[in-house]
């Protein structure tokens, strides 16, 4: 290898968008939600405070299909914490003050559980002494806020915003549709090239995306033209469910000069 070329900092900033990305997809698939519907939003707090440069955490955003990366100082905006007492390994230590001291411990606030998270340690008063309590004595739940789905590992936390705006879903709509659409060119053996004609029967909501994003649709999948028509104009055409929907989408060749397809 070349030495000199090297790039340390870019294969920091590579591992860590690897992290990022795996966390999130499995964010996407605990919620069900396909990586073709767009999301507003990706939150990501790094206990070693990494932030890769704007170029890099492009491709998070590429990969996740996300709209907006935001890289955060502390994870309290999505998460809740809750401290619970371990009772095999505090009774020898606080024998009869058991439910006084299990009482404290579940009223800790989010600073105070934060602060034990940092320090590896929590002191509290028992009767008349100090007591210190350490993460064999005390357990911290966290679970995430309503609206996000949460994921972490190796001292990197991801939040998704699950909340799909109306302009979301459409998207995820049209997205989907490309997909089946393409699906359709590969299994007909089109050829990457070949310009074609869509024909598609939906009812709202579907219908309402389709005609929204045609424009981006018939980029994507090199459509002369996108029909929307009623279920009998359909006829011949493949059924689909596109994201609880159906849909039913027939595809041909355009013809070229001469009357040939």
């Amino acid at each position: 290898a070349e030495e000199s070329l090297i790039d340390e900092r870019l294969e920091k900033e590579m591992a860590f968008v690897k992290k990022v990305v795996s966390l999130a997809l499995s964010a996407r698939k605990r919620k069900s939600l396909k990586v073709r519907q767009p999301l507003a939003r990706i939150m990501i707090h790094s206990e070693n405070g990494v932030k890769p440069s704007v170029e890099i955490s492009e491709i998070i955003l590429q990969e996740l299909n996300i709209k907006k990366i935001e890289y955060i100082e502390e994870a309290g905006d999505f998460l809740t914490y809750n401290a619970k007492p371990i009772f095999a390994s505090l009774g020898p230590k606080v024998g009869k003050s058991m439910g006084q001291v299990a009482g404290i411990i579940k009223n800790l606030t989010t600073d105070e559980i934060k602060r034990f998270l940092s320090q590896g340690r929590f002191t509290i008063s028992l009767d008349d002494r100090q007591l210190d309590l350490t993460g064999e004595e005390i357990e911290v739940v966290r679970e995430e806020k309503e609206g996000f789905a949460v994921e972490s590992d190796g001292g990197v936390t991801v939040a998704l915003d699950t909340e799909r705006t109306p302009e979301l879903i459409d998207e995820g709509f049209a997205r989907e549709v490309v997909n089946k659409v393409q699906n359709m060119r590969k299994t007909s053996g089109f050829e990457v090239t070949d310009r074609i004609l869509v024909r598609l029967f939906a009812d709202e909501p579907l219908a309402g995306a389709v005609d929204r994003f045609e424009k981006y649709i018939r980029t994507e999948t090199l459509a002369d033209s996108l029909e929307r028509v009623g279920l009998n104009q359909a006829g011949g055409g493949t059924e689909w469910n596109i994201n609880g929907e159906k849909a039913v989408i027939s595809v041909a060749r355009t013809k070229r000069p001469g009357g040939a397809e």
